[in-house]
């Protein structure tokens, strides 16, 4: 029986793995969680799967940077009489989201730019809470 576990074996080369003491080989292995977001493991494996799609699918098309705007009416809507949107990120983030969302669904499904091979983005989060999603086209 194959039991699928949230750990991932942290070495990178079979050197990392053995050491010798005596001349026998002992096997030395650190388990670091697969699901830790932000860690310089985690980061590299989104660089290598990028990697990956530029190799499979070709060169970038288009690069599109999409940012928040704290002065959308969506955001101003929803703050109370002397709020900022500074002070109330959920609602930034949940308002940049949808957006966001729609205007992938409008690039990949109505193929504003042509039919989409593949595509991936990723959100940064700027001084003040704003979010800024850099977005990565790869069209036929």
């Amino acid at each position: 029986m194959c039991v699928k576990t949230p750990w991932m074996l942290k070495a990178e080369l079979p050197s990392d793995l053995k050491q010798t003491m005596n001349g026998k080989i002992v096997w030395r292995a650190e388990f670091e969680q697969r699901s830790e977001g932000g860690s310089p493991r985690h980061m590299h494996e989104y660089a290598q799967d990028a990697i990956a799609y530029v190799r499979l699918y070709g060169c970038p098309d288009l690069f599109i940077t999409f940012t928040c705007n704290p002065a959308w009416d969506d955001i101003q809507q929803l703050l109370f009489h002397g709020q900022s949107p500074v002070d109330r990120h959920d609602i930034t983030a949940r308002v940049f989201r949808q957006k966001l969302k729609s205007l992938m669904d409008f690039m990949v499904k109505h193929e504003v730019f042509g039919s989409v091979r593949c595509w991936m983005y990723s959100v940064e989060w700027q001084k003040k809470r704003i979010a800024t999603c850099t977005y990565i086209n790869l069209a036929s």
